[in-house]
């Protein structure tokens, strides 16, 4: 082997080691990222959850003040 060939080598070995470095680095990010998503979107739920509970318990109040006001019959009548 000439000593070109021998340097073209070094540089292949040392681009796809590069390269197997940068794709195990961008691995771990999107492993990362997708962790963040689950995270978000717990955390998106359960205010989601909180907002439902909140909206379900005015109209809850809202039929009960409506109860009270309508449902009493007229003395009149």
């Amino acid at each position: 082997m000439t000593p070109e060939s021998i340097t073209l080598v070094g540089i292949g070995v040392a681009l796809l080691s590069a390269l197997v470095l940068l794709f195990r680095w961008l691995r771990q990010d999107l492993q990362g990222l997708r962790q963040d998503m689950r995270d978000m979107e717990g955390r998106l739920n359960a205010r989601i959850d909180a907002l439902s509970s909140r909206i379900d318990s005015v109209n809850s109040r809202i039929d009960a003040l409506y109860q009270a006001l309508f449902s009493r019959k007229d003395p009149a009548a």
